[in-house]
């Protein structure tokens, strides 16, 4: 059975060179350095989706799941956060994820959404991962 947003942290931690799920790639929500996390860190969490498509000429339906990837980088080195997220979001954008019709990015490019109380930079989208059940 997919669960789109352990599928999305795993492909992202293959995919990304200096990603390594649970060092600095999680699924679930994001998490603060201070609880023990990596301060450059990606995060994927699913959140949701349109209607299931269930006539799709076949006897499975096709499920349009999202997941939300938040990124973080360092306080004061706004530049390295952003290639970290960047190569993210470029392995995001329609990757061949197992067991997926297709993922791909909802939006053209990470969403900058500000510092965290720490003044860590974070950004977000959302990738679309499709597949049949």
């Amino acid at each position: 059975m997919a669960d789109p947003a352990i599928d999305l942290a795993t492909y992202i931690a293959a995919q990304v060179a200096g990603a390594t799920l649970g060092t600095n790639v999680y699924h679930g929500p994001v998490r603060p350095p201070e609880d023990g996390y990596e301060v450059e860190a990606a995060f994927c969490i699913e959140s949701g989706g349109p209607a299931d498509s269930p006539d799709n000429g076949t006897a499975n339906r096709t499920v349009y799941a999202h997941v939300q990837v938040r990124t973080r980088g360092d306080r004061d080195k706004y530049g390295t956060g952003k290639t970290w997220t960047d190569s993210i979001f470029d392995a995001t954008q329609h990757g061949s994820v197992s067991g997926y019709v297709n993922a791909r990015n909802l939006e053209a490019r990470p969403i900058y959404i500000g510092t965290d109380k720490g003044g860590r930079h974070e950004w977000s989208w959302t990738v679309e991962m499709i597949f049949e059940e």
